[in-house]
């Protein structure tokens, strides 16, 4: 338990040295005075790593269901317009244009 919450303190102080601008090294040096061993340090970068992964992810999912919302959308109102004999350029192409930027936006966050 202590252990963990060790563990958590030293994560949060990583990731509030890193909004103020400090570079890996001198976080790295600085986790050293305060006695940590390097093998506790990998672990808090690796944890940091993961953090940071898990953020992109989520966002590239996000974008990704958008994506897939609007090619379903444009689809829908592509049959929708074929029916009423309705010009259907600005759906086929400007909806499923858009769709499938944002699919492949996510996907690239996520893969990046």
């Amino acid at each position: 338990m202590n252990k963990e919450l060790s563990f958590r303190n030293h994560f949060n102080q990583v990731i509030q040295m890193l909004k103020d601008g400090h570079e890996m090294t001198a976080i790295e040096s600085s986790l050293q005075q305060q006695g940590l061993d390097t093998s506790a340090i990998q672990d808090i970068f690796t944890a940091l790593r993961r953090h940071k992964n898990s953020k992109r992810t989520q966002n590239g999912n996000k974008l990704i269901v958008a994506g897939a919302i609007l090619l379903v959308i444009g689809f829908g109102v592509c049959v929708a317009l074929h029916y009423m004999d309705i010009p259907m350029k600005m759906a086929l192409y400007g909806i499923t244009l858009a769709g499938l930027t944002l699919l492949f936006a996510g996907l690239i966050k996520i893969f990046q």
